[in-house]
């Protein structure tokens, strides 16, 4: 269902994303997989914040582990529907397009770095992360630099100027900026 709250709203409007609803751009056809648990608030409300820019693309929650040891992964498994699934057999079987994380975190290794471009090689998928939740220790998120597209926080102030969130992330790593839907 549609988020009729005003501040949303007036985000899509200046976002530019009523233009693309009226073209008939609402998301069809893509699959989104979205690595927060199934039972997180934060993950349903990044759900919701999907749907108010894409409302026709299927969005999956699954739960994500990824461990590393001597430089590889040696584990990358999601879980969706009371099963376990590796993040890749997840990605071929429900033909996802975009995977997103809105956690914070900074992931240096290489092991993950490799894991993930394998994956966008072979699949041509996209990774998608928000800047981070710890703006004095610059940007942080879930997916290494390197290999995702990195979303600052924004919002209007009470005067109409759209400035950047206090607890964002900001400067060059960030590809580019939104609103922050309904969600503080």
């Amino acid at each position: 269902m549609a988020n009729t709250d005003a501040i949303v709203l007036r985000q899509k409007e200046i976002g530019g994303i009523n233009i693309y609803h009226a073209m008939g751009h609402k998301g069809q056809g893509y699959n989104v997989m979205h690595l927060e648990s199934a039972t997180s608030e934060h993950g349903l409300g990044c759900t919701d914040d999907i749907l108010d820019i894409a409302p026709l693309c299927k969005v999956y929650r699954t739960g994500s582990v990824i461990e590393t040891s001597n430089g590889v992964v040696t584990k990358a498994e999601c879980y969706y529907d009371g099963r376990t699934y590796t993040i890749e057999e997840f990605i071929k079987e429900k033909k996802i397009k975009f995977i997103t994380k809105s956690t914070g975190g900074k992931v240096t290794d290489t092991a993950r770095e490799t894991y993930w471009q394998n994956l966008i090689d072979k699949y041509n998928v996209v990774l998608v992360c928000p800047a981070g939740n710890q703006a004095s220790s610059g940007v942080t998120c879930a997916f290494p630099d390197k290999v995702s597209f990195i979303i600052g926080a924004v919002g209007i102030s009470d005067s109409g100027v759209i400035k950047a969130k206090t607890y964002t992330g900001q400067g060059a790593s960030v590809d580019f900026s939104y609103f922050t839907g309904d969600q503080e």
